[in-house]
């Protein structure tokens, strides 16, 4: 007989996914039966295993449990369950949609954490975007560590409906510059790049400002990547202190060092940034 211990043996199974569609006809015979811990459990253990149908069929049945529970959940505990469906990927859009509704309420990092679920499957909804806009407003971000921020800045070059909280991000990031990892704090730079028009003009401006504070004196020790990246972050708005002493350290002090390839991505992005007739070109 089907119980929920036995699914979860068979859910491991190499080659699970193949069986997806009658293990969840299967399913239906208990889904009424196991608890919201329980389903949830399954729906991360069919998510993982590929069987988007078992997954779908007991995350609507969580998401049942969800609105009769009593008490009612808190708002940080619903949005927990929001983001054990997303990264199964089962029920997203309905994910979302609820997500919406307890945004304004929940915690900077339960929100966080389901926004970024989300964002990582690539899921684009207009709904996932309010999610992420009223994160960006809560002050209480700021709290969040540089990793997690760094996620959902790197997130929202894969997903746009993220781009509402990499203002946010930045702001938060140029203000604590000092306090991020280097290869975090150029990481974010790179994100933010690739986020097109996440950031208006004077925001992009200091958070140039701050960078050029922060990583200036660190330009010395930064790893030859990181130093490459920095350069392909900041060339594509031109000129600047910052770029013109990377190029310096890059190109005076480690040119012979760089691989074929390092150097002619390195010298696309000193071109785009400081013109082909500039003197470290």
């Amino acid at each position: 007989k089907l119980n929920p211990p036995v699914l979860m043996r068979m859910l491991r199974l190499p080659g699970a996914s193949a069986f997806d569609i009658p293990l969840a006809a299967l399913c239906k015979s208990i889904v009424a039966e196991v608890s919201l811990a329980v389903a949830l459990d399954l729906v991360k253990h069919a998510g993982s295993s590929g069987c988007a149908e078992v997954a779908s069929l007991f995350a609507t049945s969580a998401l049942l449990m969800l609105d009769t529970a009593q008490p009612e959940p808190s708002t940080d505990e619903q949005v927990a369950v929001m983001r054990v469906l997303a990264t199964a990927g089962a029920t997203v859009e309905d994910a979302a949609s609820r997500l919406q509704q307890l945004a304004p309420a929940a915690g900077e990092s339960a929100l966080a954490a389901a926004v970024l679920a989300m964002g990582e499957r690539g899921f684009v909804s207009d709904a996932l975007a309010s999610a992420a806009a009223a994160l960006a407003a809560k002050p209480s971000l700021a709290k969040l560590a540089p990793a997690r921020l760094l996620e959902l800045a790197v997130a929202s070059t894969k997903c746009s409906s993220l781009v509402p909280v990499v203002g946010a991000v930045a702001r938060i990031a140029g203000a604590t510059a000092k306090d991020w990892p280097t290869s975090d704090f150029v990481r974010l730079l790179l994100a933010v790049a690739k986020a097109k028009g996440a950031l208006d003009p004077a925001a992009k401006a200091e958070l140039l400002r701050c960078a050029a504070a922060a990583l200036h004196s660190e330009l010395g020790a930064l790893p030859a990547a990181d130093l490459i990246k920095l350069i392909l972050a900041i060339a594509g708005d031109g000129r600047s202190e910052l770029l013109e002493a990377a190029a310096q350290e890059a190109v005076e002090s480690r040119i012979s060092s760089f691989p074929a390839a390092q150097l002619m991505i390195l010298t696309q992005g000193l071109v785009q940034g400081l013109g082909g007739s500039h003197d470290l070109v």
